[in-house]
């Protein structure tokens, strides 16, 4: 007599069965068609900590989700402060080892202190700057400028937890083909998007299309041009270098507030221009930038803000990531391939990154006996 099959194996079987085959075809689309576009990573990390670290014993431990979660006190290597959003640590999804400030601080034979985090804007940088000089570091990078604005929409349009959790578990789907083809197949959309930013857009439409007001934005400019202000002079006051990085992002990246006529027409028309007058297509695609709803990419008053910065105070080191990172062809404009994302670098950006940043410490001999320029 055959052993009688027990009904909860039979139910688990059965509901395994849908989920087996889900995994079979997610595989077999990314063997064909290879990995999805990566989404937008959306952070929500609004509230700034009374404190930015604590300290038990010789560790001190941040209290924000930092690229240095903890970190001894003293260290016997000299340290050089890297402060920033997401794109310096964490948006890309890379080891921390692929991302630029590891790989400045191994060109120069330093020990990097990354106290960048998801969200982290002007404000933060000068509050976690303040803090962090009790350990000593030898100078300061500041990439910054994409969540002053970014922030702005994020705090009007995912204030609730149960908007950043959607908008997460939305961010989630679009890195699988699974989803992403079915989606396509409904919307009639192509799965094999090739146009630059387009596959971007595909899933950044699930940030919605919340307009800022104009205003919000020349605020933002004036609060990061002050903090900037701050900054510089909390390293001043502390006889250390400051190395300002001007924020880059991918202008290939099609307006993610996709009801603004206005951007959009700018876009069309920048890409249009491409071989034909890369110069004026750049402009063109600058003003898309700055006219998207969606405000995750610095505007272009941020790099105005940080050049008058350097041209006030020579002592800064302005790294014109906008003039030097390699070019997009038929366009002067940063290449899409150095970015992951409209803003997030890939691994080639943050390698190019590095280079820049590392170069322009040593050409300014910033770092005289501390850092290795040999290669410089």
């Amino acid at each position: 007599m055959a052993p009688e099959r027990k009904p909860g194996r039979a139910r688990w079987a059965l509901a395994a069965a849908p989920l087996a085959l889900l995994v079979l075809l997610e595989l077999a689309a990314r063997l064909v068609l290879g990995a999805p576009a990566s989404p937008m990573i959306v952070t929500n990390s609004l509230q700034r900590p009374e404190r930015y670290f604590t300290t038990q014993g010789d560790q001190v431990l941040a209290t924000y989700d930092s690229g240095a979660a903890s970190f001894a006190a003293h260290s016997p290597r000299p340290r050089l402060v890297f402060l920033g959003g997401s794109s310096v640590s964490g948006g890309s999804r890379l080891n921390p080892g692929q991302e630029f400030p590891d790989l400045v601080a191994s060109k120069l034979a330093l020990e990097p202190l990354n106290l960048a985090g998801g969200g982290r804007d002007s404000q933060d940088a000068v509050g976690i700057l303040g803090e962090a000089l009790a350990w000593s570091p030898v100078g300061a990078v500041l990439y910054l400028g994409h969540n002053d604005y970014g922030n702005l929409y994020f705090r009007a349009h995912f204030d609730s937890a149960w908007e950043s959790l959607t908008v997460r578990a939305r961010s989630s789907l679009h890195q699988l083909w699974s989803f992403a083809l079915l989606r396509r197949a409904i919307t009639r959309e192509n799965p094999r998007i090739t146009q630059p930013g387009a596959a971007q857009t595909g899933g950044a439409k699930t940030l919605g299309d919340h307009k800022v007001d104009p205003a919000q934005v020349a605020k933002a400019t004036l609060q990061l041009a002050a903090n900037l202000e701050r900054a510089h002079d909390l390293l001043r006051a502390a006889g250390l270098p400051m190395i300002l990085v001007l924020p880059a992002s991918d202008l290939s990246c099609e307006p993610l507030g996709s009801k603004e006529p206005e951007a959009l027409a700018a876009y069309q028309q920048g890409m249009a221009l491409r071989h034909q007058d890369p110069a004026q297509g750049a402009s063109l695609l600058r003003r898309a930038r700055d006219l998207d709803w969606v405000t995750i990419r610095a505007h272009s008053d941020a790099t105005t803000v940080m050049r008058r910065l350097a041209e006030a105070h020579p002592e800064v080191v302005l790294v014109d990531t906008q003039a030097h990172l390699l070019r997009e062809p038929g366009l002067d404009i940063p290449a899409s391939d150095l970015f992951s994302d409209c803003v997030h670098l890939s691994v080639s950006g943050h390698q190019a990154m590095a280079e820049l940043i590392a170069e322009g410490i040593c050409r300014a001999g910033l770092l005289p006996g501390i850092a290795d320029c040999g290669a410089y």
